[in-house]
C-alpha cells in the first residue's frame, strides 16, 4: 500500500513539474549570439523588393518583435493590444553613423546602422526599446515640444548609442559619427517623417510620424551593424 502511494505521489510530482516546463518553454526566448538581452517573439523575414541600401537585402535578422511588456495586455489603456513595446540589446555601446529610410510593397522602413568606437570596446546592439508615442512629442533633455507629421506616432530609444564620437582629438571638443539630417521629410504611405529628439548622454532617440496607427517590426542585422523598424502599409 505504501508503494502504490510513493509512486502515485511521484508521478503527481512528475506531472507538475512537466506543466511548469511546458509554461517555461511559451514565454519569450532570449537570442543568442552578442551576449546581450535581446528578447523576440518568432523572427520576422526579409521581404522580398527591397533595395540593398534602405532594405538591406541579403542579411538575414536575428532581431526583435513584439515582446509585450508587463501591464500591456489587451485592454490596456496605455497600448493598443496589437501594438506592443519591443525592446532588445544588451549592455553594450555604439556610435549612429547612418540614418536611411526606404518604401517597398507592404512596409516603409528606417534603418539605423551603427558603428563601433574607436578602440572597439563594449560594442554591440545597445539595449534599445521601440514603443508607440503619444503626443506631444517632447525634447530629450530639454522637454520641449518638437513638432512632427502625423495623426500616430511611434519611437526609438537607444541606451548607449550617441551620434558624436566617444572619445576626440577634435579642437572643437566634439566629432560627429552621424552628420545627417536630424529630420527626415519620408512622405511614404505610412511613414511620413522622422525627427531625432534626442543625443544627450549615450541616450539617442528618434520619433516617426505615421500617417495611422502601423504595428512596427524590427529586426537586428550584422556586418554592419544595423536595427531596422518597419511599419506595414497594408
Amino acid at each position: 500500500m505504501r508503494r502504490g502511494w510513493m509512486a502515485a505521489t511521484w508521478a503527481a510530482l512528475i506531472l507538475v513539474l512537466a506543466a511548469c516546463g511546458a509554461r517555461a518553454g511559451g514565454e519569450v526566448v532570449e537570442a543568442a549570439g552578442d551576449g546581450g538581452a535581446e528578447v523576440h517573439s518568432p523572427t520576422p523575414s526579409e521581404r522580398p523588393g527591397a533595395s540593398a541600401d534602405e532594405a538591406e537585402a541579403g542579411d538575414t535578422p536575428e532581431g526583435s518583435e513584439d515582446a509585450p511588456e508587463p501591464g500591456a495586455g489587451p485592454g490596456s489603456p496605455e497600448e493598443p493590444a496589437a501594438c506592443r513595446t519591443v525592446r532588445g540589446g544588451g549592455d553594450h555601446v555604439a556610435q549612429l553613423v547612418d540614418v536611411r529610410v526606404g518604401t517597398h510593397d507592404g512596409y516603409d522602413r528606417i534603418v539605423f546602422e551603427l558603428a563601433a568606437v574607436p578602440d572597439g570596446r563594449g560594442f554591440g546592439v545597445p539595449r534599445f526599446e521601440v514603443r508607440p508615442l503619444e503626443a506631444p512629442i517632447l525634447d530629450d533633455p530639454r522637454g520641449a515640444v518638437v513638432p512632427l507629421e502625423g495623426s500616430s506616432f511611434a519611437g526609438v530609444v537607444l541606451h548607449g548609442a550617441t551620434g558624436v564620437a566617444f572619445t576626440t582629438s577634435s579642437p572643437q571638443g566634439y566629432e560627429l559619427t552621424y552628420d545627417g539630417p536630424r529630420r527626415i521629410h519620408a512622405g511614404f504611405p505610412v511613414l511620413l517623417e522622422a525627427v531625432q529628439t534626442g543625443d544627450f548622454e549615450a541616450t539617442l532617440s528618434w520619433a516617426f510620424g505615421l500617417s495611422r496607427a502601423s504595428c512596427f517590426e524590427v529586426s537586428v542585422l550584422h556586418d554592419p551593424l544595423r536595427i531596422v523598424i518597419d511599419f506595414p502599409t497594408g
